[in-house]
Order: C-alpha cells, then sequence, then structure tokens
C-alpha cells in the first residue's frame, strides 16, 4: 500500500503552550482514516498543519517519502493535499463553474470562463452525483450542496488525499447518508481520506483506521475495528458508562402540557403531551417526522394551527419567542451556530440576552450586575473561559452550548426546549452539559430533549416520546428503551 502523507514527530507550539506534541502519522491511498478527539485534543492544528494553514515547530511532514514545507495552503494543494471545512472555503457570489475554475481558468475574453470550464465542472460534479446547478451562485446552494461543490473543486485539483472536517455537523440525515456514500466511492477510486468528526457511528461505518489524540498527544495510532466504548475512553480517559449521570425521580407538578397541538403546514397532530417538574422527556424520529416541529411548539417559538400550550397551569396565548421567555419557556435551536449565538456579543450578554430586562434600571443597563451574573452562571454551567466580556466565537462548540444552556438559567426558565444540543459537540463536553441537564432537573426544570442520537435520548430521558409521520406513535419509559424499540416505533 503506497503511503500519501506520512508526519513524523510533528508538533506546534504557541509560547509554552503546546498543541500538538510529537504527533507520527501514516495516511494510505485508498483507505479512510479517521481522526478523532475532543474539542482542544489537538485535530483542527493538525488539519492546519497538513493544509499549509500553519506551519510545524518541530518534526516533519512527508508527500510520498519527500520532505515538504507548506508556506501556504496553496502549496499543500498542489502537493496534491485538498480540504473540506465545515464551511467550505468557496467565493459565495461566484457560480459554482466559477468556483471550480479559480486558479485554472481558460478564457474566451477577458474575465468570461470558456465553454470548456463549464463542462468540466458539469463532469467533476456527475463524478460525485452531485445535484447542483453548475450556474447557480453558491450563495443560493444549501450547505450540502456547498459541500459537494468544495469536495468537486479539491477533485478538479487532482488531490489524492482530502481531508474532511466534521462534514455531516450541520447535515440532515439524507445529505450526510448521500455524502458518506460519496466518500466510500473516492476511497473505491484510491483517494487517501482523512475524516474528522464527532459522530462514532459515522466513524466506525466508514473508516478503515482510527487514530485518536488527547491533550496534543496520540492515545491511539491507525487502529482497526475500535468499539464504540473503547473509542470514547480514548478521547475522554474515563469508562464511557460515566458519561451519562444519574437522574432523580420527577416531581408530581406538570410545567408543560399540550393538547390537540397541530402545526400550521398540516405535518403534525399531537393530542397530548405533558412534562413535569424535575423531568427529562426525549423526542424521537426520523427526518421529516415532525420531531423538530413538536420542538419548536412545544417551545414556544412556532404558533400552531390550533390547540393550546399551558406553562404552569396557565395558557400561553399568541406564544412567540419573547413572550414564551418572559414566561419561562426556554427553545435551544439545533444550529447554534447560525441560530443561537449573535456572533458580535461578548460571552457575558450571550448569557443575559435573553434576560437582559432584569438588568435595565432607569432605561439604562447595570453592567457590573450584568457580568457579575454572567460569570456566576458562566462558573456553574462550566463554562471554560477567563474573561466573560470576551467574544462568544472564542469558545469551543461545546462551551458556546453551555452558554446557551446558561442563557436560559438567566432568564430563569421552568422548562427548557433543546434540539441536538449535543450536535457538533465532542464526547468530553457533552458530558458536562449531560451533568448539568441532571442538575437543571434537580432544581426543578422540566427539560425536552428532542435528539436524533438514540443512544443520547436513552442514557437520559425519564421518557422517550416517538414520533412518526406527525403523530405519537409510542412513549416509551426510559429504562426499557432500546434502540431497536426506538428505531421500530419511528418506522412509517
Amino acid at each position: 500500500m503506497t503511503i500519501t502523507v506520512t508526519t513524523r514527530d510533528l508538533g506546534k507550539s504557541y509560547g509554552d503552550t503546546r498543541a500538538l506534541d510529537a504527533v507520527d502519522l501514516e495516511l494510505f491511498a485508498g483507505e479512510v482514516h479517521a481522526l478523532m478527539g475532543e474539542n482542544g485534543s489537538g485535530k483542527s492544528t493538525m488539519v492546519k498543519l497538513l493544509s499549509g494553514v500553519i506551519r510545524p515547530s518541530r518534526g516533519e511532514i512527508l508527500v510520498d517519502g519527500q520532505v515538504v514545507h507548506f508556506a501556504s495552503p496553496h502549496e499543500a494543494r498542489e502537493r496534491g493535499i485538498g480540504t473540506i471545512f465545515q464551511d467550505p472555503a468557496l467565493v459565495p457570489d461566484l457560480t459554482v463553474v466559477q468556483n471550480l475554475a479559480l486558479g485554472k481558468e481558460r478564457r474566451a475574453a477577458p474575465g468570461i470562463l470558456g465553454r470548456t470550464s463549464r463542462r468540466e465542472a458539469q463532469e467533476w460534479l456527475d463524478l460525485i452525483q452531485a445535484d447542483v446547478d453548475p450556474e447557480a451562485r453558491v450563495r443560493t446552494l444549501s450547505i450540502a450542496g456547498k459541500q459537494l461543490v468544495a469536495i468537486a473543486k479539491a477533485l478538479s485539483d487532482r488531490s489524492r488525499l482530502l481531508i474532511f472536517d466534521e462534514p455531516t455537523a450541520a447535515l440532515g440525515d439524507t445529505e450526510s447518508e448521500h455524502l458518506l456514500t460519496q466518500i466510500d466511492q473516492l476511497r473505491k477510486q484510491g483517494l487517501g481520506v482523512v475524516y474528522i468528526s464527532h459522530r462514532i457511528a459515522e466513524v466506525q461505518r466508514i473508516s478503515d483506521r482510527v487514530t485518536v489524540l488527547k491533550d496534543g498527544r496520540v492515545t491511539c495510532a491507525g487502529a482497526e475495528g475500535l468499539g464504540r466504548d473503547e473509542i470514547i475512553r480514548l478521547m475522554i480517559g474515563r469508562d464511557p458508562d460515566d458519561l451519562f449521570p444519574t437522574l432523580d425521580t420527577p416531581r408530581d407538578r406538570v410545567v408543560l402540557r399540550a393538547s390537540g397541538l397541530r402545526s400550521r403546514d398540516g405535518s403534525l397532530d399531537v393530542e397530548a403531551f405533558d412534562l413535569h417538574a424535575g423531568e427529562v422527556v426525549g423526542i424521537a424520529g426520523l427526518d421529516g417526522s415532525g420531531r423538530d416541529t413538536l420542538a419548536r411548539l412545544l417551545g414556544g417559538v412556532e404558533r400552531p394551527a390550533s390547540g393550546t400550550l399551558e406553562l404552569d397551569g396557565e395558557v400561553l396565548k399568541r406564544p412567540d419567542p419573547a413572550r414564551s421567555v418572559r414566561r419561562g419557556l426556554s427553545y435551544v435551536p439545533p444550529d447554534r451556530r447560525r441560530q443561537a449565538v449573535v456572533d458580535s456579543f461578548s460571552i457575558a450578554r450571550s448569557i443575559t440576552q435573553s434576560a437582559l430586562w432584569r438588568f435595565v434600571r432607569g432605561g439604562l443597563v447595570r453592567t457590573r450586575e450584568e457580568n457579575r451574573t454572567a460569570r456566576d452562571l458562566a462558573t456553574r454551567m462550566g463554562v471554560k473561559t477567563k474573561d466573560v466580556s470576551a467574544n462568544v466565537l472564542t469558545l469551543s462548540g461545546g462551551n458556546q452550548q453551555k452558554v446557551v444552556l446558561a442563557r436560559a438559567v438567566a432568564a430563569q426558565s421552568k422548562v427548557l426546549v433543546c434540539d441536538e444540543p449535543t450536535a457538533g459537540v465532542d464526547v468530553g463536553a457533552r458530558s458536562d452539559i449531560y451533568d448539568q441537564f441532571a442538575e437543571l432537573a434537580r432544581k426543578g426544570l422540566g427539560i425536552v430533549l428532542s435528539s436524533s442520537d438514540m443512544l443520547e435520548l436513552i442514557g437520559m430521558c425519564h421518557r422517550i416520546v416517538v414520533i412518526c409521520e406527525g403523530q405519537i406513535t409510542e412513549v416509551v419509559p426510559g429504562h426499557e428503551a432500546t434502540e431497536e424499540r426506538l428505531l421500530a416505533a419511528q418506522l412509517p
């Protein structure tokens, strides 16, 4: 088997901090090599080194046995290394054809691409079965469409090693399935693939070998056939049985009740749903089942066509996000980066934004009181930061999610409805978030947990409500739930 890329004693330091330490890695043609680890484990640093974004502090990178010194991503691409980031590096206002042709244009006239470029672009798109209009502007494409265009561009650059950095984090099940199928086809065509994902099931399905990083060092190099529990143990340094906390018994008081809930588009019809104080109720369902719609209706951010929503015994009239939060009902959306985090906000303001009215006196925000509350909540929720005045985007994905949960606590919520609360979050941060859920439930909050991760639902819920074709098909006690039972109830 031909070695495509090798690293020897590779390391990267920032002052006294070692982001990556003495990593030896071999990446072969015709295989998928998964790279796993918590946020801060060194994965991103490794990707940046291999793709020429940064230079190593020590060690070597070899391509086909030859030492290389990448001064830029362009030089890495010239040697056959392409990188597909979660947010693809494409020019949004250019067409698909123009993006694929960038850097290698053939011009029919100044500023105009010739027909050959258009034809070749279609050929590259066809190669990965991308149902994308070559003349469409990239900004009009879905996230999945952009991912496919980025792959086509890397292939058109004659890449021999493709690095995928969390490619399915923002994709639905159907889109993820298509992408994984195309990656498998690329492997069969002889390309080398480095696959980075927090989704262990994906890694087990698609990878030939797995390397695990922790604190910048390799804890497991190029292993085959690792089980889920072993991967988790290598990533977090403890037994996976400790991932889910023990839940207390819910209280008798009902904090959220829905009756005759029907969505405006007619896709959801739920006769009854209730949630007790201190209870964690899961929602399971396939894409298109109505699971996400039910979460939005229960979270008070979408108005139903009919039906009522009661919060602590009082009907919530004309629900909208602001009115719901004021009444004590908070919703955590599935796309944290685009729907829950404001890029320009500090960590403190991100925590207090839903309860800012609490800190206003005489029309002015009492920032000292606001910052003190934010610091207390950041500490309580385990947000890893030294300064709450820093921009929220300086935090890892897991810590951003903790900030979003802290926001609900700041708003003095009685009910918290979360849709995909651990999407794109590493295993270690997941454990922290689960601990916070258990603690909030202990204090009497009712929590609705909508998730496509059945193991998460089984480990974290008192009850699991299963949705199929817009209706509840089964309610499964947490201690009786299995993946097989949940899946069977989700199928039409």
